[in-house]
């Protein structure tokens, strides 16, 4: 940690080497998560985890995968920004994802 904040005036009592003192730092692992398909719940969850952001006007980004960046779908938030770039063009109407009777999000080809 800096000693700026450890030196400076507000922290006279030794807060900070105290909360330094009692505080582990937690074990991380990067994961991946495989799911066959995205449900109906699923992606209001995930907006609701973000921090910082319009919940009622997400900005998302969905893209076939890695290799496949030419053509990607975008969320109605994006419609101004994409039209205000000449090297992207909207190719359809902007619609609801798609879902089946059970809820999961349909594939798009």
């Amino acid at each position: 940690m800096s000693t700026t904040y450890r030196d400076s005036p507000w922290d006279r009592q030794g807060v900070i080497d105290t909360i330094l003192r009692k505080v582990a730092f937690p074990h991380m692992a990067q994961v991946r998560q495989r799911f066959d398909n995205a449900s109906l719940q699923d992606i209001p969850a995930a907006i609701f985890t973000c921090v910082g952001i319009d919940k009622r006007h997400p900005r998302i980004v969905r893209i076939e995968n890695t290799f496949h960046l030419s053509t990607i779908r975008i969320s109605a938030a994006l419609r101004r920004e994409a039209l205000d770039r000449p090297d992207i063009d909207i190719l359809e109407p902007f619609r609801p994802l798609p879902f089946n009777s059970n809820g999961d999000l349909l594939l798009e080809g």
